[in-house]
């Protein structure tokens, strides 16, 4: 009676603990989309609270901006290097990140005017306001280059930034290069463009945010940005995530059943590991989207190429996953059908493709970034040179493992000979080969040996060899010898198992103790267990013809010729008997 309620009690409780872990496997399903939420809201966090120019080049942080009181300072002297006004997208770049820090003194060295300090200041602030208001402009359009695009119908020292819209108008954002004493030239914005800023900066009506949101709001800064840029980030950002994380789940919804269907061998949670990447690129393409409704530029080009750095991110991943999928699919085929040699090649196709999906993804975010391919490509081309040179074994086994897939001299559960290795090819491995030998012990070759050596494959012969040598007693009359050859031959041609066009029986030689007589046939067997077997019989076989025809087998001897020896007496007696020749 004790017992089992013992087993009652252990059984209930067993059922309450898988209960558990099964809720809170299902919880964390729940909540892990939430958790990669977070964890993307923090890293895009991080990024935009570290300033704006460390996008671009250093720049110092003004007082103001810090939260310490504003006091007198000294001017700061600023090289043209800081600036970064060579380029059209530096001058861009450097102008909104001065203005966004309110730093209009620096601000005003991007501009092209004469008019006084604090006149130009004003212009300045204006010029970012027409610039926040009225421009839409790609990170992407702002050549890098110092002469500028000069594939526009522009002078060659004139670049188009973008175009302001206010009040049905339009105002031409123009850079113009501008050549200095003993320096190289710079861009800044033109005075042409710069005489309509104050008219475009009072027609252009305030966005939206800004009319919902009073100007005390706006002015709160926490870590460089504006409160209601941190109330996008920590509530619209989430939102958007968990909105793209629904778009893929039904996205995977409807295309999962006829991809399930039509193949068998994946499963629902292969489809389902999928949903990140998907719900990734969802959220890339809804952020890339929703950026020109930001009431900065420079916040409309941030997001807007942050939305393009993920696309081509999840586009990676995707693909990589992809990859992952397919080889999983064409491993249970094989395996399905019996063709286990080719897995690894598989494995390395899937390991080659992942790895140029990686470097692809890595040079095209490079690229965005503004970073120049060419010294990107050499420095991979230099790292790849140092690789091979440390890794030469590894890469020679690599190399090896394709030769040997490819050419498939061997495969798993063949035997065959490799040097002075025999036996059972157990495994075939991106750097070695195992066979396990007759004695039961495991040897490895590295792959790049074992493509280099001569290989003997015994498991793919079409029929086996029979041939073996014989001799008979010297007593054997030659009668005799000629009703073996006979029965032998005739034996052979009736025997089912021998190729009939190959076999035959010859005298071949005096030997030194015997009449040496040779088989020579071809066995029709697929395995080397008939082989055996068939063997066996013709050899037993062969017994009985030279028993039957009054012979036997010779076996190593020797003749001795025995005489009397005579003694040394009997020999000098028979020297002096000898006559004698005479002289002369």
């Amino acid at each position: 009676m004790n017992s089992s309620n013992n087993k009652r009690i252990s059984t209930g409780y067993n059922e309450i603990i898988t209960g558990r872990i099964s809720r809170s496997e299902h919880l964390l399903k729940i909540v892990q989309p939430f958790i990669s939420v977070a964890l993307l809201c923090c890293i895009l966090s991080f990024f935009m609270t570290v300033p704006f120019q460390a996008m671009t080049f250093a720049a110092p942080v003004p007082a103001s901006v810090s939260g310490s009181v504003n006091k007198p300072t000294k001017p700061q002297v600023v090289n043209e290097e800081q600036l970064g006004r060579s380029t059209p997208y530096g001058t861009v770049m450097g102008f909104l990140t001065a203005a966004e820090q309110e730093d209009y003194q620096r601000a005003s060295e991007y501009l092209e005017s004469v008019l006084p300090k604090k006149k130009k200041e004003e212009l300045a602030g204006l010029l970012k306001t027409v610039l926040d208001r009225g421009l839409k402009v790609s990170i992407d359009t702002l050549s890098r280059k110092p002469e500028g695009n000069l594939d526009d119908s522009l002078s060659p020292n004139l670049e188009k930034v973008g175009t302001a819209k206010y009040e049905g108008e339009s105002l031409d954002i123009l850079l113009h290069r501008v050549d200095q004493k003993a320096a190289a030239p710079i861009w800044l914005f033109s005075s042409e463009t710069l005489l309509s800023i104050p008219e475009a900066a009072e027609q252009l009506n305030p966005p939206i945010v800004e009319r919902i949101f009073p100007k005390k709001f706006w002015g709160t800064r926490i870590a460089f940005l504006p409160l209601p840029h941190w109330i996008f980030i920590l509530l619209i950002l989430p939102l958007l995530m968990v909105f793209s994380w629904l778009l893929a789940r039904v996205l995977i919804r409807i295309v999962r059943p006829p991809v399930l269907r039509r193949i068998n061998t994946l499963t629902e949670s292969d489809a389902a590991w999928l949903t990140m990447p998907i719900t990734l690129m969802m959220f890339a393409l809804l952020l890339r989207i929703l950026s020109p409704l930001s009431a900065y530029l420079y916040l409309r080009i941030f997001w807007f190429g942050a939305g393009t750095v993920l696309i081509i991110l999840a586009l990676t991943w995707l693909l990589v996953r992809l990859t992952k999928l397919a080889r999983r699919v064409q491993i249970a085929r094989l395996r399905q059908n019996q063709v286990l040699n080719k897995i690894i090649l598989t494995e390395i196709i899937t390991w080659l493709v992942q790895g140029l999906l990686i470097v692809a993804g890595l040079l095209l975010v490079l690229k965005h970034l503004g970073f120049e391919l060419t010294t990107a490509i050499a420095g991979l081309s230099i790292g790849g040179v140092a690789i091979a040179f440390a890794a030469q074994k590894t890469i020679e086994n690599l190399f090896g493992t394709v030769m040997v897939i490819s050419d498939q001299p061997i495969r798993v559960g063949d035997f065959c000979q490799a040097g002075n290795v025999e036996g059972t090819v157990e495994s075939i491995g991106l750097r070695s080969t195992r066979i396990r030998t007759l004695n039961r012990t495991l040897v490895t070759i590295p792959n790049g040996q074992f493509s280099a050596m001569s290989i003997e494959n015994l498991a793919h012969r079409d029929k086996f060899l029979f041939r073996h040598k014989f001799g008979l007693r010297y007593e054997t009359t030659a009668e005799q010898l000629q009703h073996v050859l006979k029965k032998i031959r005739t034996m052979l041609s009736e025997y089912p198992g021998v190729e009939p066009t190959t076999h035959r029986t010859r005298f071949v030689r005096f030997g030194d103790f015997s009449l040496d007589i040779e088989v020579f046939a071809y066995v029709l067997t697929p395995d080397w267990e008939g082989f055996l077997a068939v063997q066996e019989d013709l050899l037993i076989r062969l017994m009985g013809i030279i028993e039957a025809s009054g012979t036997s087998f010779a076996f190593p001897s020797q003749t001795m010729y025995i005489t009397k020896d005579m003694g040394n007496a009997e020999l000098k007696t028979r020297k002096d008997a000898l006559p004698l020749k005479a002289d002369g």
